[in-house]
């Protein structure tokens, strides 16, 4: 659909200037032609707007040869014989230069903030989602699924040892052979990005020591900064889940040694009666 509607946007700017030639052209007798001017200036403002600074530059070339051709005289030639004219056509053609290209930029400007703002809003809800997670195979589904909708495939390696191992358990659905654990390793040691041709390798760093490395196929550059974050909400993640682990089980043997303490006394008492 993107393709489609990219290889539309030169068809719709002949089709615009088309358009107002033939809707000016009844009115050439009772139109001044500074009005006409500014119908195709108008045209191209729109084009810059909708479909991009490409089109609008077509479209300006094409607004100064469609009205030196039907509304200048002599009419359907591109003869000047008044030389004021050709100021009219540099003046508009510049005019029409400077607004598709300013148009264009504040185009480009509020999608790079829509942009922005939809991966603010993808990033917050991945933080919860994360947020409320509970095991280890949560948070790699929950970053599994957060990237495959980037189209971006990757791997999650965690490691679930001490501190001192380097046993890295992979998830995910990105092929990782000798090469790109190599990689991992490196980058899960050094607690830095590492970057090859195919692949970027971030480690997965929480408060303490990185908890894994997240690998993502390379994709365009513009998502470096999304994946970077996706790594630091996931290490957080990681390594809150972890220390939760290590609280439960120490609970669970406070508990048991109570109980363990509660038996023998109720035993040495039960003795003692006897």
């Amino acid at each position: 659909m993107l393709d489609y509607w990219f290889r539309a946007r030169y068809p719709i700017a002949l089709a615009l200037c088309a358009l107002i030639t033939a809707l000016t052209l009844p009115l050439r007798g009772w139109l001044d032609l500074a009005n006409i001017v500014m119908l195709f200036l108008l045209v191209v403002f729109v084009a810059a707007v909708k479909l991009g600074r490409g089109p609008a530059v077509l479209a300006a070339f094409l607004s100064v040869a469609l009205f030196d051709l039907f509304f200048v005289p002599p009419h359907l030639s591109f003869t000047v014989v008044d030389a004021q004219y050709l100021i009219t056509f540099a003046v508009m053609l510049a005019v029409g230069l400077i607004t598709s290209h300013l148009a264009s930029h504040i185009a480009d400007q509020n999608e790079a903030i829509l942009s922005k703002e939809r991966e603010t809003r993808m990033l917050y809800q991945l933080a919860r989602d994360l947020g409320a997670a509970l095991a280890l195979e949560q948070v790699v589904d929950i970053v599994g699924r957060f990237l495959r909708a980037l189209e971006m495939d990757s791997a999650v390696l965690i490691n679930e040892g001490s501190a001192g191992q380097e046993a890295l358990t992979i998830h995910g659905t990105l092929p990782i052979g000798d090469k790109a654990r190599g990689l991992a390793l490196t980058a899960y040691r050094q607690n830095t990005a590492v970057n090859d041709a195919d692949s970027v390798f971030l480690p997965l760093a929480g408060a303490t020591r990185a908890r894994g490395v997240l690998a993502v196929a390379r994709t365009r550059g513009a998502l470096q900064p999304v994946v970077e974050a996706v790594a630091s909400l996931s290490g957080i993640a990681i390594e809150r889940i972890h220390y939760a682990q290590i609280a439960q089980q120490s609970e669970l043997e406070v508990q048991s040694e109570k109980l363990r303490s509660s038996i023998l006394s109720s035993c040495l008492t039960t003795c003692g009666h006897h």
